[in-house]
């Protein structure tokens, strides 16, 4: 697209300064994640999916280099998950997408309270993080970079700029 546009010097430059962002983003996210399985879950109703489209699979598990929780051999996927398995492969960093439904919020409001869900570790330790279709269900390089930086927040709770400190009240921003 750039080339048809004749803009292919910004191109680069967004590319680059992509890039920069990425590596500075690993180098936050890494030491406070370590080793931390990380699962993504969509609740749609009743039941569970572990799910990774190909934004959140190249962002969190190839930019960032998070150790996924599940062994699903694709890197695009939307398993039906039982609460049992999930229990099972119990990742210490769970990123939810619930479904705006009315049934899938009421089932969410009473899914908090039960003793299987309680009993996963990333909800002991409170690393559970809600993730919204904008800009996580897209695939653009927008939306990558707003992906990014909504990873670092949630994460580290270093904001990825001044301007979003001031919105969010999170302790401090990282320079790109």
């Amino acid at each position: 697209m750039a080339a048809f546009l004749g803009r292919e010097d910004l191109c680069e430059q967004w590319i680059e300064r992509f890039e920069r962002k990425a590596a500075q983003a690993k180098e936050l996210v890494a030491p406070v994640v370590g080793e931390d399985t990380c699962m993504v879950l969509r609740l749609s109703g009743k039941e569970f999916h572990a799910y990774c489209n190909r934004g959140i699979g190249e962002l969190l598990y190839g930019e960032l280099g998070l150790r996924p929780a599940y062994p699903y051999p694709g890197v695009i996927y939307n398993e039906p998950i039982a609460l049992e398995e999930v229990q099972r492969l119990n990742p210490q960093r769970l990123l939810l997408v619930i479904c705006p439904d009315a049934a899938t919020r009421l089932h969410w409001l009473s899914l908090q309270h039960s003793e299987g869900w309680r009993s996963l570790k990333a909800v002991h330790t409170g690393h559970i993080f809600l993730l919204l279709s904008d800009p996580w269900f897209e695939y653009s390089a927008v939306a990558l970079d707003r992906m990014m930086d909504e990873a670092v927040l949630m994460f580290t709770g270093i904001c990825p700029s001044p301007e979003q400190d001031k919105v969010h009240g999170c302790h401090t921003a990282y320079p790109l």
